[in-house]
């Protein structure tokens, strides 16, 4: 199963994980779901109608003691509420609108390192003050973007 990574919503955090056709199976062990090829009923027709794709059938809660099952299909994410066992699907885009990845301190370094070194190769090609200040600013957006 490939490793998730952890993102972050404004008041909450998640670990996340985007719903390939390769993950499924995965996934379904994961969130204690199935994995199912979805054939909805003629006459109970959903807005989600997807007939014939497989899917993972997350259980996101209970209703009057019974499950509540909601698909993910490829390209949706299924997040867990970290130190929880709850259970959410999203939209791509939803979830990209809602969360943003959370880096490791490593993580940061390591793109600060990158940064960094990016910064000395153009300073050896700069050539005069004007250069010289594009670069400068040119590196501390880098470090912005990295922190932010």
């Amino acid at each position: 199963m490939v490793i998730n990574k952890t993102y972050r919503r404004k008041t909450f955090t998640v670990q996340a994980i985007q719903v390939t056709a390769e993950n499924m199976k995965g996934l379904a062990e994961w969130c204690g779901g199935n994995t199912i090829v979805y054939f909805p009923d003629v006459y109970h027709q959903s807005g989600d109608y997807r007939s014939g794709q497989s899917c993972v059938e997350v259980v996101i809660g209970r209703v009057n003691g019974r499950p509540k099952k909601v698909r993910a299909y490829s390209g949706d994410w299924i997040t867990k509420l970290v130190g929880t066992e709850n259970f959410r699907v999203y939209r791509d885009k939803t979830f990209l609108e809602a969360f943003e990845e959370v880096r490791s301190e490593f993580e940061k370094r390591e793109a600060l390192l990158d940064a960094l070194s990016d910064f000395l190769v153009d300073e050896k090609d700069s050539m005069n003050q004007a250069d010289h200040d594009r670069v400068i600013e040119g590196f501390a957006d880098k470090i912005t973007n990295i922190f932010s």
